[in-house]
């Protein structure tokens, strides 16, 4: 079970307010995934200012009330001069604001971030992804750029680690010190909004695929496989519920979506305001991703007590448990995505019921937004 290493579960009262400031590259990723923690940092009193691309998101965030301030992390690829010009960026932003506290997310980020309030002498809390690890481990990358960044992590008063290997790598390499080192999970969701409702009976079988019509997130498997097993069971719903993003480079072109829809192999909801909704229309939540992926519909479906057939790739595996919280297929194989969809019809409705009552339990028990949102309070609380 998962646990915040290194912090004890007693949040003690913050005796003290001041600005906190979020750095990210760009701002879906505060909205993404970092929305409840501005949330519950303002409910705390402290003043939450954004840095990150001036991009079209940045309005979501002004009509909440969050301060954004611009930062550009651009610029051609090892070009020193560029570097340094989006270092001196981040130390002048830093500097205007003075925060009590610098966050920061992303590998790009995390480097500029230190370096700057390092210069500063500003406490900073870094969260390390898997990119970064991979990020300081490529031999292909410029000695100097590496060295760099493995000095930025030295400086950090706390480094939020997503993967327990990269913790323990950093710290056995030395590039972070062990006290200053603790896990969180990846990712989060709000169990208490993605709660458990009964499905109506009776009903028709339906698989759903949350998420956006791209190649990426297995799209065309996925239609293969529904194809497969309308051919034995023909009352089977196939749902995908994402919102459509033309502009998208792997996006997969309206004319293909609207031939499947004419076929009536699959229904296509662009709008997924109402996310509850259509997972609780569900019977079992797919994602047959073929790369590495960040499996939010994975932690949503699992907090209402659904199953999910998931594909074999980094992300997935740290969600579904085989066999018990969920099937797994390797990544492009319709026939075997197809089969793990017969499984779940076949399978008695206790049986299913029970695999999801497990995936709600250890989304609770191991991706609840409150782990990650204490373990920030709890170090916003001490005062350096």
């Amino acid at each position: 079970m998962f646990r915040v290493s290194g912090l004890s579960a007693d949040i003690s009262p913050v005796a003290w307010r001041g600005v906190v400031c979020l750095m990210a590259a760009s701002t879906a990723d505060i909205l993404g995934s970092r929305l409840r923690l501005v949330d519950a940092l303002r409910s705390d009193g402290w003043r939450v200012v954004v840095c990150s691309q001036p991009d079209s998101d940045v309005q979501r965030l002004t009509e909440r009330g969050i301060e954004h301030r611009p930062m550009s992390v651009t610029g051609p690829r090892r070009n020193l001069f560029a570097r340094l010009a989006t270092y001196a960026a981040f130390t002048r932003t830093l500097s205007r604001l003075r925060p009590n506290v610098v966050l920061s997310w992303t590998p790009s980020v995390n480097a500029y971030a230190a370096l700057a309030a390092r210069s500063l002498m500003l406490p900073l809390i870094a969260n390390v992804s898997a990119r970064d690890g991979d990020m300081l481990r490529d031999r292909q990358r410029p000695r100097l750029l590496r060295a760099v960044s493995r000095m930025a992590f030295g400086w950090p008063t706390m480094v939020f680690f997503q993967h327990r290997a990269d913790q323990q790598s950093f710290i056995r390499d030395r590039w972070v010190k062990s006290y200053r080192a603790c896990q969180l999970p990846a990712l989060s969701v709000d169990v208490d909004r993605f709660m458990p409702v009964p499905r109506e009976a009776p009903h028709q079988p339906c698989f759903l695929l949350a998420a956006s019509p791209i190649h990426g997130h297995g799209l065309d498997d996925f239609v293969k496989a529904a194809r497969i097993v309308r051919a034995a069971c023909p009352n089977v719903r196939f749902v995908v519920a994402g919102a459509l993003s033309p502009d998208h480079p792997d996006a997969v072109p309206m004319e293909t979506l609207a031939a499947w829809q004419h076929e009536g192999i699959i229904e296509c909801l662009p709008d997924l305001a109402d996310k509850v909704r259509a997972y609780a229309q569900a019977d079992c939540v797919v994602l047959p991703a073929t790369g590495e992926c960040l499996p939010h519909s994975l932690l949503e479906a699992g907090a209402m007590a659904k199953p999910s057939i998931a594909t074999d790739v980094a992300g997935c595996r740290d969600v579904v448990v085989d066999g018990v919280t969920g099937l797994m297929v390797a990544p492009g194989d319709a026939s075997a995505l197809a089969e793990s969809m017969m499984t779940m019809l076949r399978m008695p409705d206790h049986q299913r019921i029970a695999m999801g009552e497990q995936a709600r339990e250890r989304i609770v028990a191991e991706f609840d937004d409150a782990l990650v949102i204490n373990a920030y309070r709890q170090m916003l609380s001490m005062k350096p």
